[in-house]
């Protein structure tokens, strides 16, 4: 007995493991910071192009309204040719400076038509876009202004 209580008096309290660190964290979180970092980015460029195209649609509309308004009340064939000219503006925006820049006359029309899948605009009402500008007095056209909204809403 006397042997047995000398060998437990040469044992040593048990000691607990050192804490484990936080750093360097495991392989999985980098990978999974590295994924949110990702999608975090690919939501935020496809809320950015919403947003984008939620203005541009809006102030397209916004604008064309007020020309309407303007032309409802003078029938001024300058108002025609400012709604030709924001016309041009806003596809513009949407194709790009190098396809849209260079159009003219009838192949401007040809353009609008096929981007809003019509006949309209070189057949139809939407001639005064060319014709307007060089008269002085013309019968109002309100359906102009409901074409060019239908062509905003259909490409926009």
């Amino acid at each position: 007995m006397n042997n047995t209580q000398n060998l437990l008096s040469q044992l040593k309290d048990i000691h607990q493991p050192q804490p484990v660190s936080w750093w360097p964290p495991a392989p999985g979180w980098f990978l999974l910071t590295l994924l949110i970092l990702i999608v975090s980015f690919l939501l935020g460029m496809i809320i950015y192009k919403l947003w984008r195209r939620y203005y541009r649609k809006y102030f397209a509309l916004k604008s064309l309204n007020r020309l309407n308004l303007q032309y409802q009340q003078n029938h001024e064939t300058s108002i025609i040719a400012k709604t030709s000219t924001l016309l041009k503006r806003v596809m513009i925006a949407k194709y790009g400076k190098q396809q849209i820049a260079c159009l003219t006359d009838i192949e401007w029309l040809i353009f609008l038509d096929y981007i809003s899948n019509t006949n309209d605009y070189t057949q139809g009402v939407g001639k005064s876009l060319l014709t307007a500008p060089y008269q002085a007095k013309m019968e109002p056209k309100p359906e102009l202004f409901t074409l060019i909204e239908k062509t905003f809403k259909r490409c926009l």
